[in-house]
């Protein structure tokens, strides 16, 4: 059964000591929280240190990746391989917008990422979100339309989700509340359900 999942992405913050006390904490507390599962997403440099601090954690707490390459080995300096976190990382994430925004990651490496996470059995988290506001309530199919295209959300699932000679149900994100250029972007709850289901049709067509 998939539970709600929850993760911490640490992003570049906290210094090794700082956090392996954090993590200490999560874990001697996440066993009290259930039917949830919860993951920390700490700066790659702290995984291991984490990993061996979080021994005996309970098992609703999993270890994910900020961002990785999509080779096994290779030429490319300051890159971190799947390889190296596989037997300690469950998740990873993939596309996230500061990503997109300051390291210029395209959908075409999204796929690339989505792709190898999964030949690697490690649970592709992809973010997608809209840049502008949108209304469903009143502009259904317009809306919808726009979300098919350019930048909207459906596009990106259709293109970052490769095809698989397997069924691919990964993890994904929908951070509709992100900020974009026109402030918060928001969406009527009645309306996450159908979108969900569009997003689901998609990616089970590249199965």
């Amino acid at each position: 059964m998939d539970y709600p999942l929850i993760i911490g992405n640490w992003k570049m913050n906290l210094s090794l000591s700082e956090a392996t006390i954090l993590a200490g904490q999560i874990s001697r507390n996440a066993e009290y929280i259930k039917h949830v599962d919860i993951v920390l997403c700490p700066a790659a440099v702290y995984i291991y240190p984490i990993y061996f601090e979080m021994k005996a954690r309970p098992n609703n707490l999993y270890l994910g990746i900020q961002s990785a390459m999509w080779e096994k080995e290779g030429a490319y300096t300051g890159e971190i391989s799947l390889h190296m976190v596989r037997n300690v990382c469950k998740y990873m994430l993939i596309g996230h917008s500061e990503r997109r925004e300051y390291f210029g990651e395209t959908d075409d490496a999204i796929a690339r990422k989505v792709k190898f996470s999964l030949e690697n059995n490690i649970i592709p988290v992809v973010c997608v979100g809209e840049k502008e506001k949108f209304n469903l309530e009143d502009h259904y199919q317009a809306e919808l339309k726009k979300m098919k295209s350019g930048e909207g959300i459906l596009n990106q699932i259709d293109k970052q989700f490769p095809k698989s000679g397997k069924v691919m149900w990964p993890r994904c994100i929908l951070p509709m509340s992100r900020y974009g250029r026109s402030g918060p972007v928001t969406m009527q709850p009645e309306f996450m359900p159908r979108l969900f289901r569009i997003s689901s049709e998609i990616i089970l067509r590249k199965k």
